[in-house]
């Protein structure tokens, strides 16, 4: 039993050609989950999630203050679509990658931001989200589908956009992550999301991404859920006080932050880590600021 054991939990770093079939996956996994049994506990994470989840598209007490047609207005989420949460997210990437502040090390958006707000509300709505884009360029980078996004984001900030194209193996799980998912519709090459955002494909310094595989397996030692998760709303009732910053900071800074939603059957997919186990969250505080995850 011991040697078996042993073998099984060896897997892992020895199947960078996994067949795609049932079985082999099957047989991943659970090697994945002897290792998690048999190994030290994962070092603390490089990544924090800030998840958006239903009920912080519903708070109607929170009021929130935001840069709108250049000018600072009070709403709460409940009061803005989705597609129109642009003055949030300029609020909420100022602030985190704020030097003096929480200065997190790098923002992800898993969301796709194809519609248009100028369209409709002629060209300032969205202005103060762009203004951050166009300044931490170095350190923003947004998620593209098989849609094109705004046209600023497409064409000005291209090497800014990552592809969430990810492949499925034919059991429904995602084990592979590739370095270029998919290639634009002009001929270019877009990297994958976690590659562009993890630092080691970065457009400038590195912009052929050769310190990352072809394709490279998810050999996760603890479950998804061990990764810190925040609730937006949380995240902004801390921000509207000096001791809730100080928290903030404590837990982003030098963090990767990655924002996106958070419910099942929307944004979540299956993982190798199916069979780890899994974290019963509670409820934190810190300096004053109430945290609860998006994914309880």
């Amino acid at each position: 039993i011991p040697l078996l054991w042993s073998i099984l939990s060896a897997i892992p770093p020895l199947l960078p050609e996994l067949k795609q079939n049932y079985i082999d996956g099957l047989v991943y996994d659970l090697a994945l989950m002897l290792r998690a049994y048999s190994s030290a506990p994962a070092q603390s994470s490089d990544v924090v999630i800030i998840g958006i989840d239903e009920d912080s598209l519903a708070d109607h007490r929170t009021e929130l203050n935001a840069e709108i047609f250049g000018a600072q207005k009070t709403l709460t989420l409940s009061q803005m679509p989705r597609s129109l949460m642009h003055p949030v997210w300029a609020e909420l990437s100022k602030s985190l990658l704020d030097q003096n502040g929480i200065n997190a090390r790098r923002l992800g958006f898993d969301m796709f931001f194809v519609w248009q707000p100028a369209s409709l509300v002629g060209g300032k709505y969205e202005q103060a989200f762009n203004r951050q884009l166009l300044q931490k360029r170095d350190q923003i980078f947004l998620a593209r589908g098989k849609h094109k996004l705004m046209p600023l984001y497409e064409n000005v900030l291209h090497q800014n956009l990552g592809s969430t194209a990810l492949p499925i193996d034919p059991d429904g799980i995602t084990r592979r992550i590739p370095r270029y998912p998919e290639t634009m519709s002009e001929g270019a090459l877009l990297p994958s999301l976690p590659a562009l955002i993890s630092g080691y494909c970065h457009p400038k310094n590195n912009p052929d991404c050769n310190r990352i595989p072809k394709e490279f397996l998810l050999t996760p030692r603890n479950s998804i859920t061990e990764i810190p998760s925040f609730r937006l709303i949380d995240i902004l009732k801390c921000l509207k006080t000096d001791d809730g910053v100080k928290s903030l900071s404590e837990i982003f800074q030098d963090k990767i932050v990655l924002v996106g939603t958070t419910w099942p059957g929307e944004d979540i997919k299956e993982t190798p880590d199916r069979f780890l186990p899994r974290r019963d969250y509670q409820s934190s505080r810190l300096h004053g600021c109430e945290f609860k995850s998006p994914l309880s």
